[in-house]
């Protein structure tokens, strides 16, 4: 079985290879048009730049652009086993006013977050400094496991959404006093 990958790009360059494995077809593809292809047609890919194309023939596109099975261990006492390339992280939460003796101060909690799998997971334990936060972070890697009844499944902020919401708001304000 032998595997065609053509490329071309918005410049006019255009190249061809074949491989006799779809791994090294799969290197090939994934280095014109990276990992994640923006758009499937019914037979290219197009890069996320847009600059260029992929087209194969001797197999479909979804096994080229297939990615290895990211695998979560499910352990016995309802823990999450972390890979290789599962990455701990530290993020602060949103600033608050901390009265002081000094008068009012702006503070924020720090919090330790993990993506496992592709899906990002959140401590809910605020720590008072990055510094703890890290260090607990550290531990985590450390241990190689996490208890999935303790972490929150984290989903993604749709900036978009709230923003469309504060337009109408607005808009609904201005229709009150009379300016649209």
């Amino acid at each position: 079985m032998t595997i065609t990958v053509r490329y071309a790009a918005v410049d006019g360059y255009r190249t061809a290879r074949k491989f006799k494995a779809i791994e090294a077809a799969r290197a090939f593809a994934v280095e014109m048009v990276g990992k994640n292809p923006e758009t499937y047609g019914n037979s290219y890919a197009v890069a996320d730049d847009g600059v260029g194309t992929v087209r194969v023939e001797g197999c479909t596109l979804a096994a080229l652009f297939a990615h290895k099975a990211q695998h979560v261990v499910k352990a016995e006492e309802g823990r999450f086993s972390l890979m290789h390339g599962d990455k701990t992280f530290v993020f602060a939460g949103p600033a608050f006013e901390l009265n002081t003796e000094d008068g009012p101060v702006a503070a924020c909690n720090f919090f330790c977050g993990l993506t496992v799998a592709g899906i990002d997971f959140a401590h809910p334990h605020p720590f008072a400094s990055r510094y703890a936060a890290e260090a607990f972070a550290a531990k985590v890697t450390a241990r190689g496991t996490i208890a999935h009844d303790l972490w929150v499944k984290v989903e993604p902020y749709d900036r978009e959404r709230e923003l469309e919401l504060d337009w109408m708001d607005e808009q609904e304000d201005r229709r009150a006093w009379g300016a649209c």
